[in-house]
């Protein structure tokens, strides 16, 4: 309709409203949200849906991270200032965007919205006019725009040399930049240039990737283990802003940290990656397999770290390699992993993040786990293929629950489990989820390895 791209029409918007289209609807919302906490005596919760957001606490949070402060104080405050309620420009004192947005994390509810099956753009008929003013407003602000793209230089037009007159003195005083890269990643190029200091992180491996090479991301998913972070990363990751988990990330709360990189998996993130690259250069790994290296190279080349990334990684390959000539006749063991949560029981075999490192160190495995797949869903009467001299089990337990524990009894009492191997030979022992399965990063690798190392008491 504008005869714009995607892309342009993004470019352009940036250039005149200097924000980017999410970012600006976030800011229109949180102002008509102010107007309504100063006239009238509406509830929070119908403030909020007003304005288009069906969880009020959601929209507190959002409210507190881009006006400064909650809604309830920012009316309290109204109150008792009456200069303030007359004043009739509000972002006087409240800046709809502060200068520096501050981070939080909510470790109680977090997530709460996400779970009950609410999104980021959940709009109420009550915001839908309100929302269409903005979009007419934001489509009138760049026909202009678009219909004289041949003047945009940027966009391969050519420019006046008046223009080349007054741009040539700006560009020679100024330093030469950093050559651009092309990034290839799994949902086609990315030109980037320089090292992004905001990186918003969306898989829980790369997470472990970004912090192996010193980044603290502005924003990540949170841990699929922990409150909101797996314990071994939990410190290194304070004050990191929770965007969501991988199934479902906030793309109003990823906008509002207004990051410089994005980096997140087609097989995760696939739906959204169009809003993604909206809001900021956007980097997909393909998918989220067992070998964690192939993801880990393509995130250094994304945050410009492929320097440090390779001394990283050279530095975990030579503990391998150090551990696996110490093995010596251990190695022999059949290795036997599995899983137990309330609704099934796993083995996982040599394409698992755990099969991977052991098929790298040359441990044996059983015939049922010696496959280059992933995982095989057990019945009871397949007991007899979870056997191996070693047999490593994890538990997945929700909450407050205990169902999965009672299935871990229930297979553990059962005549065929106790005829096991592994079992007679007291070789069963129970292992961290996170570090052998869920984390799948560099931090969790290395733990897996010094788990290993400690069970064969390998010097």
């Amino acid at each position: 309709m504008l005869d714009c791209s995607s892309r342009q029409l993004l470019r352009l918007f940036k250039s005149q409203a200097d924000t980017t289209p999410i970012d600006y609807l976030i800011r229109v919302r949180m102002n008509k949200a102010m107007e309504l906490l100063l006239d009238s005596d509406t509830g929070l919760k119908e403030i909020a849906e007003s304005v288009g957001y069906a969880d009020s606490y959601y929209f507190s949070r959002l409210f507190k991270k881009v006006v400064g402060i909650s809604p309830i104080r920012f009316k309290d405050e109204a109150y008792r200032t009456k200069a303030l309620r007359n004043n009739p420009s509000l972002l006087s004192r409240y800046p709809i965007v502060a200068d520096r947005l501050r981070s939080y994390i909510d470790n109680d509810h977090e997530n709460d919205y996400q779970y009950n099956g609410e999104g980021e753009f959940s709009m109420h008929r009550r915001s839908i006019s309100m929302v269409a003013a903005t979009l007419l407003f934001c489509f009138a602000l760049l026909l202009s725009a678009c219909s004289g793209g041949t003047s945009q230089t940027s966009q391969g037009g050519t420019a006046s040399p008046s223009e080349n007159k007054t741009a040539a003195p700006t560009a020679a005083a100024s330093a030469a930049p950093e050559a651009p890269r092309v990034v290839k990643h799994a949902m086609g190029e990315v030109t980037l240039t320089g090292t992004p200091k905001r990186v918003v992180i969306l898989t829980n491996e790369g997470t472990e990737a970004l912090l192996a090479v010193g980044i603290k991301p502005v924003g990540a998913v949170k841990s699929w283990i922990g409150d909101p972070w797996y314990n071994h990363i939990k410190d290194d990751m304070k004050d990191v802003t929770v965007v969501g988990d991988e199934m479902q990330p906030n793309l109003e709360l990823i906008a509002s940290l207004k990051p410089d990189l994005i980096i997140g998996n087609k097989v995760r993130q696939e739906k959204v990656y169009e809003q993604l690259k909206g809001i900021a250069p956007t980097v997909f790994s393909e998918d989220l397999g067992g070998d964690w290296k192939t993801n880990f190279k393509l995130y250094m080349e994304a945050t410009n770290k492929k320097e440090e990334g390779d001394k990283a990684m050279a530095a975990f390959d030579k503990r391998v390699a150090e551990v696996k000539a110490k093995l010596g006749s251990k190695a022999a063991n059949q290795i036997s992993v599995a899983r137990f949560s309330a609704t099934q029981v796993r083995i996982y075999q040599k394409q698992t993040f755990s099969g991977v490192l052991l098929n790298q160190l040359g441990f044996a495995r059983p015939d049922s786990q010696n496959k280059d797949g992933n995982i095989e869903v057990m019945t009871k009467e397949r007991i007899p293929e979870l056997d191996g001299d070693v047999l490593f089990y994890f538990v997945t337990e929700a909450a407050g629950k205990t169902d999965a524990s009672k299935v871990v009894q229930e297979w553990m009492n059962d005549p065929l489990f106790k005829n096991l191997r592994a079992v007679q030979n007291g070789k069963v022992k129970q292992v961290d989820e996170a570090i052998w399965n869920s984390a799948g990063g560099y931090e969790a690798a290395n733990l897996l390895l010094d788990e290993l190392v400690t069970y064969f008491d390998i010097k």
